[in-house]
């Protein structure tokens, strides 16, 4: 999904976000941007809640996402598993605040959407 994105946009950095963080506030976005804008020696720049990396709540560099799609293409991917991809690359992680932690909640199921007014 993240390739297919950025062959659709090849010259934009993408923020690439999961669609099953409901709870997500602008303000850890706005967080996550400006932290991008201002580690520009990183390709990546991503959340990391207690410790568990959240490839898909985060911004990838044009650079990044070239080099991800080269590997791809030339068979030089040993997983292919958006963690290791952050690995190989120069990742900027960022500690959420305490108080961001329930923005990271994962719903995957229809029972989940009970917890989202909670």
């Amino acid at each position: 999904g993240v390739l297919s994105a950025h062959k659709a946009f090849p010259t934009e950095d993408l923020l690439v976000l999961a669609c099953d963080f409901p709870k997500l506030h602008s303000i850890a976005l706005q967080h996550l941007l400006d932290q991008f804008r201002i580690t520009n020696s990183y390709e990546v720049v991503c959340f990391s809640i207690e410790g568990k990396v959240q490839p898909l709540c985060a911004i990838y560099s044009i650079g990044s996402l070239a080099k991800i799609l080269l590997a791809y293409q030339n068979r030089e991917l040993k997983k292919n598993s958006m963690m290791y991809v952050l690995a190989q690359l120069r990742t900027y992680y960022i500690d959420a605040k305490r108080d961001w932690i329930p923005y990271f909640q994962n719903f995957n199921a229809a029972a989940d959407l009970d917890d989202l007014n909670n």
